[in-house]
């Protein structure tokens, strides 16, 4: 959206401050919970003390043309002011009502056009602009900007490293394997708390409903795990469906909730499953140094936890793990296992204390949830700020311009990793200077946003 460029005399005709963060000024927010009836739930942190508030929300899309809305049960649409080719919108009050506006928007497109969409090539549709994300929807329209007067140090975030006995395979690996066993779970946060479970100790669903506890009671606004969505989680939502416990570690005792997506990786789209978990934020530091990469040395190749946190903090600080564990070695091996997840867990605070704040500081501003925001784009970053702004502005949205083959430019990168020792760093940053000193914007963007 708004790519295309020219050289423009427009200034921003609003308040700066409400374009990089959003419009309502409620200090303190570390999480939200929207669900599908149009309620949001913000939690605010103050100090140790979390409190919440709870706001109405409606979903909306935006149309091109009045013609496609035909047989809609909308609250009160409204037409945006400007040129803008997404002109009409279109609120609903629960996220059932959204989708079956959507179905008949897209049947009334059809006829209209003579196509053939199906309700899944909704975001096909070139006169149908649609957020599917409920959260995002929330902080686009109510102007919320996350941990507004906050800095990084004062969110609470809890670390979770888990040792399970091997071979355990997500995709392979049955709730009814006894062999495959949860050995040790190892929790910290970043204000010095510690605390382990094993099964020296405890049973696995003493382990699980423990867990559970320990989240509530200390009740973090971020969970971080180094493989946190391909392993960690993965392996509990099996454990603690095979015991019938509820996979509760979301405020207000909400489920941990799973859906479907996919991610790019070596240039090829992968399947995979990703966890949210109402109220808190969800941190993945595996992803965190993958999308990071420059900053780790090509040779750190396995990306292991402890490996990456020595990378990182450059020292050999945290001790690679010896060999892989069974359920019939863990009574001589209970000091190790329990040792290492524990120094996992230390690790995982450790990159997540190097990487996590610039993703910090981007949320301040991006209208994308934090765990979310770690693994999007940065085009998609921009877009739904200019978005949130032409909507709170009531100005019509203008549309993408078809994409336009052009020469590139040669780039090469001639180190990666830490570099120690670095006395001085100069960097000539062409592009940032040229676009502001020539004010050069999308030549659709008639607020003068960008």
């Amino acid at each position: 959206m708004m790519s295309e460029e020219k050289t423009g005399n427009n200034s921003a005709k609003q308040n700066i401050e409400h374009i990089l963060y959003g419009h309502n000024r409620i200090e303190g927010v570390t999480g939200f919970d929207v669900d599908g009836g149009g309620t949001a739930v913000l939690f605010q942190r103050r100090g140790d003390i979390v409190e919440h508030q709870t706001f109405n929300h409606r979903f909306f899309f935006i149309l091109s043309e009045e013609k496609y809305a035909e047989g809609l049960d909308s609250e009160e649409p409204v037409c945006l002011d400007g040129d803008g080719f997404y002109r009409h919108v279109y609120y609903f009050p629960s996220r059932g009502k959204l989708w079956k506006a959507c179905k008949n928007a897209i049947r009334n497109y059809n006829r209209i056009n003579s196509t053939n969409f199906k309700h899944n090539e909704l975001y096909q549709i070139p006169d149908l602009l649609h957020i599917p994300d409920t959260e995002i929807q929330f902080l686009l329209q109510s102007g919320v900007g996350q941990f507004r007067g906050m800095k990084f140090s004062g969110l609470r975030r809890m670390q979770i490293a888990v040792t399970a006995a091997t071979p355990w395979e997500p995709e392979y690996t049955l709730a009814s394997d006894e062999e495959n066993r949860i050995l040790c779970i190892a929790l910290s946060d970043n204000i010095g708390w510690r605390h382990v479970m094993h099964a020296g100790e405890q049973l696995e669903s003493e382990m699980l409903e423990e867990l559970r506890r320990v989240v509530a009671e200390r009740d973090p606004d971020v969970i971080e795990g180094h493989n946190l969505l391909r392993f960690i989680f993965p392996l509990l939502a099996v454990k603690f469906q095979k015991y019938k416990i509820e996979f509760q570690l979301g405020r207000r005792m909400y489920g941990v909730e799973r859906y479907e997506t996919t991610q790019y990786m070596d240039g090829k789209r992968i399947p995979f499953a990703n966890f949210t978990i109402p109220g808190r934020h969800v941190i993945d530091t595996l992803f965190l140094a993958t999308n990071q990469s420059s900053r780790i040395s090509p040779d750190v190749d396995d990306l292991d936890t402890c490996a990456v946190a020595n990378e990182l903090v450059g020292a050999e600080k945290y001790p690679l793990p010896r060999k892989k564990y069974s359920l019939d070695s863990w009574a001589a091996d209970a000091d190790r296992v329990i040792g290492e997840t524990q120094k996992h867990a230390e690790a995982t605070l450790a990159i997540s204390e190097m990487l996590l704040p610039a993703e910090f500081h981007q949320a301040q501003m991006v209208p994308i949830p934090l765990g979310k925001l770690c693994m999007s784009g940065q085009a998609r970053k921009i877009d739904l700020m200019m978005l949130r702004a032409y909507l709170h502005a009531g100005r019509a949205i203008p549309r993408s311009p078809q994409p336009e083959p052009f020469e590139g430019g040669y780039n090469e990168l001639f180190v990666t990793g830490k570099c120690l020792n670095v006395a001085k760093v100069d960097v000539a940053a062409q592009y940032p200077s040229i676009m502001i000193g020539e004010r050069i914007a999308p030549a659709s963007d008639s607020l003068g946003v960008f």
